[in-house]
């Protein structure tokens, strides 16, 4: 069965010594193993570990960093036992950072060799400078800790006996790392704006989220399907299927242009399924499963009236869409109509709304409180990340904000209203890092007294939940530094 099991301990968990009759264990036991350690990647790029300048060093650190990884999933895939050593995991934060880079999901564990001093030094002397590790400042971190994850074992410093002693934990399942994950199924309007782009990169590097499928709406959908494709193919995650759902025409021109600057020619890699009966086939293949919605809702009203059953097969359904109280910019009110998801498909929003699910709704309204979406700095950083999947939100920015000014000019709308928001980003954030929202078990009403639908509280009305509060500048943080780490 395979399993990633994570050897933290810097020098003193023993260079092909403690790990390598761990793999003899292993595969004595008739469990294939495999021991990778992070220091042998390094050497390939430069085994005298000596650097002209800290921007080379990076750099040869960077790319150690992503073949390991490379390697890590092909053993995975093979049904492995694969043992890591060589890297820091002093916190649980450095595991999902780790591990986030997977394509794989399995079991983690996690060791950490509770091992003097002293004798950590004596062994870094005997290796020479060749480790990643600054061992007086890692011993001054380790000190700082107080709640360990994972299970720290107290190293008896005889390779055999600690060998033993690891088998049996391991065995015991001791030292297993749980990070929550949660399955998706992602229906979203990709293709137009940085923050669909942005959620759906969020949702497949982060290992809190199992992410099934994804589905797309609205306009050429086909065309938003091969965009996501190629997002998901830049990650990696070639694994991950992408169907086309409901939406025809639009020309998409600029979109085109920028995503696809060899010219456009729709995906030949799509899931064959239309969107509504992807969706019904991965929820009923797997269980507890949280549909998201951020886009217009029509496929998930499809697979609704397919199924009638589907509210009470899913965990819960989070949507992205409607307002409660619109934004005020410039003295101007924003009108409901600006907001995009419900107000073009106003119908199916509704029947989701009356079908039963366990509904948790982001408004328009939240994410426009923003005193400081995106900032400059933040998306100087964003720009600087050297991943072609990051590369592409940052062109996808610029150009999108070009176009809203374009759209808030025809409407007559106050111009300060063009900003960098973060939008659908939220919402994978919401799974993810919940406690960095607030949320209102609500009812709600739903009124159509023009084309516009209306949100109106009332205790007769459909129960839901609404996040309408958010740490903006710590949820920005987090989604910044999930990109900077991938």
């Amino acid at each position: 069965m395979k399993k990633l099991i994570l050897i933290d301990g810097g020098p003193a968990s023993g260079k092909n010594t403690l790990g390598d009759l761990l793999i003899k264990m292993f595969n004595n036991a008739g469990d294939k193993s495999v021991l990778l350690d992070l220091d042998t990647f390094v050497e390939h790029f430069n085994p005298a570990w000596v650097w002209e300048n800290e921007e080379q060093k990076n750099k040869d650190q960077f790319n150690a960093r992503l073949n390991i990884t490379k390697e890590i999933d092909k053993y995975l895939e093979q049904n492995s036992t694969v043992i890591v050593i060589g890297e820091r995991f002093l916190q649980k934060d450095d595991v999902v950072k780790f591990v986030g880079k997977l394509k794989t999901i399995c079991p983690i564990y996690l060791y950490h060799l509770s091992t003097p001093f002293s004798v950590r030094e004596k062994r870094l002397h005997q290796r020479g400078p060749h480790s990643l590790i600054d061992l007086a400042k890692d011993q001054k971190d380790r000190e700082k800790i107080k709640n360990w994850p994972g299970f720290v074992y107290e190293n008896i410093n005889s390779p055999e006996v600690d060998a033993k002693n690891l088998m049996q934990l391991i065995r015991e399942e001791k030292g297993h790392i749980d990070i929550k994950v949660t399955k998706i199924i992602l229906d979203t309007d990709i293709g137009s704006e940085m923050t669909d782009a942005a959620a759906l990169t969020l949702a497949a590097i982060s290992p809190e989220i199992e992410l099934l499928g994804v589905t797309t709406v609205t306009h050429d959908s086909t065309f938003r399907a091969s965009v996501a494709r190629r997002v998901l193919n830049l990650l990696g995650k070639k694994n991950i299927p992408v169907a086309a759902g409901f939406g025809t025409g639009g020309n998409h021109e600029w979109e085109k242009a920028v995503i696809f600057p060899e010219g456009y020619l729709p995906s030949k890699e799509l899931d064959s399924r239309p969107a509504w009966k992807l969706i019904l086939d991965l929820v009923n293949q797997n269980e507890n499963v949280t549909l998201v919605g951020i886009g217009t809702t029509i496929n998930l009203a499809k697979a609704l009236e397919q199924d009638s059953k589907l509210p009470k097969k899913v965990e819960r359904l989070i949507l992205m869409g409607g307002m409660i109280n619109p934004p005020v910019v410039d003295g101007k009110t924003i009108p409901k109509g600006f907001e995009y998801n419900f107000c073009n498909d106003s119908a199916s929003a509704e029947k989701i709304i009356k079908a039963g699910f366990n509904l948790t709704i982001v408004p328009g309204d939240l994410t426009f409180q923003q005193n400081d979406p995106w900032t400059s700095s933040e998306l100087s950083k964003l720009a600087s990340i050297q991943n072609p999947a990051i590369q592409l939100l940052a062109k996808l920015k610029d150009k999108s904000l070009e176009a809203m000014a374009e759209g808030m000019k025809k409407a007559n709308l106050p111009l300060g209203f063009v900003k960098p928001w973060v939008n659908d980003e939220f919402v994978i954030t919401y799974i993810i890092e919940p406690e960095l929202f607030k949320t209102r078990d609500v009812f709600i009403k739903w009124e159509l007294p023009d084309k516009y639908p209306r949100f109106i509280i009332s205790d007769d009305g459909y129960p839901l939940k609404v996040v309408n509060q958010a740490n903006f500048s710590e949820a920005r943080s987090f989604i910044l530094e999930r990109f900077l780490n991938f």
